[in-house]
């Protein structure tokens, strides 16, 4: 016999109680002496949990709760019974280890196909006010914790905004854009802030010589604007956000985590060859050399391989936009 608390369906209280399981049949001898058989077909055995009672529904709101689930469990095998996918994967290393594969792959799934799919989407049925919006909220805390002002001359900034600006009228359909010259917190770069803002920084301009360097270099991160890529970047990381919270809680908000979020933000490898291939595109139907960026992408790796054996390193361009040999050569490939 094994112990249980039967509760009839009418009232709260609970009653304790004996169970035997026989082939076919569930016996329950109350404590008064009397005794209640039901068929074992008649009655819902639930799927039990580690640590916690099961429950045994005996219809019209009658239910028992056994504690010694192991007994259970091995008087309804001997009875014929089998146990529930929940029991049974309980008690299976193989579920155990199947499961947690499963998990893994549902999560890496969703992380590197599904969310990506998604935020491109939802990106495009965003109106680009919602860019402008966000990328201006976040922007003073951005420039804060990033950048400082401007050592180039007021005759310098104009020489390459204005040829930048007539290199971008010149392309079909460009995006809106607002160029702005910073100096560096953390080193040469040049970043595209959710709206159209675009940042070159100082250090970067330093780096060359040749303004068709520069040109390449804005015309890679006009193409992150054109394609959205931080909007997408920013949806992402709100869809990992939602998913955190619903597991661990609430969490900072949205626009508290992009000036953060942009200081240390890592454009896909999808990412980086659209907006690769934008420029590139735009310099050959310019009739604009990609040598000079391909020779600014030298010196930077260059730049970043010292630091990178400095203790006090301070991130590059590269730390963000990582470059490659194959990305070197598509730009000096272009003539």
């Amino acid at each position: 016999m094994i112990d249980a608390v039967y509760f009839d369906g009418k009232s709260a209280k609970a009653r304790a109680v004996k169970i035997a399981v026989q082939t076919g049949q569930l016996t329950i001898a109350q404590a008064d002496g009397s005794v209640q058989r039901l068929a074992l077909n008649r009655v819902h055995v639930d799927e039990s949990f580690k640590g916690a009672a099961q429950r045994i529904e005996l219809g019209g709101g009658a239910l028992l709760e056994v504690k010694d689930t192991a007994a259970l469990h091995a008087a309804l095998a001997k009875a014929g019974e089998k146990l529930g996918l929940v029991q049974r994967a309980q008690n299976s290393w193989a579920w155990v280890f199947g499961g947690l594969a499963v998990l893994v792959a549902l999560v890496t799934i969703t992380y590197l196909v599904v969310i990506p799919f998604g935020a491109k989407h939802v990106t495009t049925w965003l109106p680009e006010s919602v860019d402008r919006t966000i990328g201006d909220q976040a922007w003073p805390s951005i420039e804060e914790q990033l950048f400082k002002p401007s050592k180039l001359t007021r005759e310098r900034q104009a020489t390459l905004a204005a040829q930048f600006a007539q290199v971008a009228a010149k392309l079909t359909d460009p995006p809106r854009y607002q160029l702005e010259f910073r100096s560096s917190k953390f080193g040469p770069n040049a970043i595209a802030v959710p709206g159209g803002r675009l940042v070159m920084t100082d250090e970067l301009v330093a780096l060359t010589s040749d303004d068709r360097a520069i040109l390449g270099v804005l015309l890679h991160e006009l193409g992150h604007i054109k394609r959205r890529h931080s909007m997408r970047n920013i949806v992402q990381a709100t869809a990992v956000t939602a998913l955190i919270t619903a597991w661990f809680g609430d969490i900072s908000s949205l626009v508290a985590i992009v000036p953060t979020a942009m200081a240390t933000m890592k454009y896909s490898r999808d990412f980086e060859t659209e907006a690769d291939d934008f420029a590139i595109a735009a310099l050959s139907a310019l009739q604009i050399s990609g040598q000079p960026t391909a020779d600014l992408f030298n010196a930077m790796a260059a730049l970043d391989r010292a630091k990178n054996n400095k203790s006090d390193r301070a991130d590059s361009l590269f730390s963000t936009h990582p470059v490659t040999v194959d990305r070197i050569k598509k730009f000096g490939d272009v003539k």
